[in-house]
C-alpha cells in the first residue's frame, strides 16, 4: 500500500510540473473589418458556383489568395492597403475571367476580439483538483478494502 501511494504522489508531482502541452491546440480570433465582395456569373445570369480563383497582387508571379467562390458565385478577400488586385477566375469548361481590380484603400481599422477561453492556471487548478479527487478515491477504496 505504501508503494502504491508513493507512485501516486510521484504522478501528481510529475503532473503539476509539467508544462501545458499544446501541440494540436489551435487559437481562435474573430475580427470585424472591411472586406471586398466580389460576384461573379456566367452571361446567363447564373452565379459562377464553387469555382477556382486566384488574387495576385500587380507584380507577383505568385497569387496572394486562392481558393473557390461560394454558392452565390462570389468571393471575399481582405485588399489591406492595396488598391489594385489581378483576378483569376476559371472554371473546368473553359469559362472564366482575368481581370485587374481597382479597390478603394480602407481607412477603417480592424477590431480584434479574442476568443473566450478559460486561462491557463485556471486549466492548471482544474486539472490538479481532479487528480486530487482521483487520489482521495483510491485511498478510500485501499482503506475499505484493507478492512
Amino acid at each position: 500500500m505504501s508503494s502504491v501511494l508513493r507512485a501516486l504522489a510521484a504522478l501528481l508531482c510529475a503532473a503539476l510540473l509539467a508544462p501545458p502541452v499544446a501541440a494540436h491546440e489551435v487559437k481562435l480570433e474573430t475580427r470585424e473589418q472591411a472586406a471586398t465582395v466580389v460576384s461573379l456569373r456566367y452571361a446567363d445570369g447564373e452565379p459562377f458556383a464553387f469555382e477556382a480563383y486566384e488574387l495576385y497582387l500587380p507584380g507577383k508571379e505568385t497569387p496572394e489568395q486562392v481558393g473557390r467562390t461560394n454558392a452565390a458565385g462570389e468571393l471575399v478577400f481582405l485588399s489591406g492597403q492595396h488598391a489594385e488586385w489581378r483576378l483569376k477566375a476559371f472554371s473546368a469548361d473553359g469559362h472564366g475571367v482575368d481581370q485587374r481590380l481597382q479597390l478603394a484603400v480602407p481607412s477603417v481599422e480592424a477590431t480584434t476580439t479574442p476568443a473566450a477561453e478559460p486561462p491557463r492556471v485556471l486549466l492548471l487548478l482544474s486539472g490538479a483538483g481532479v487528480l486530487f479527487g482521483l487520489f482521495g478515491l483510491v485511498q478510500l477504496f485501499l482503506r475499505r478494502k484493507g478492512k
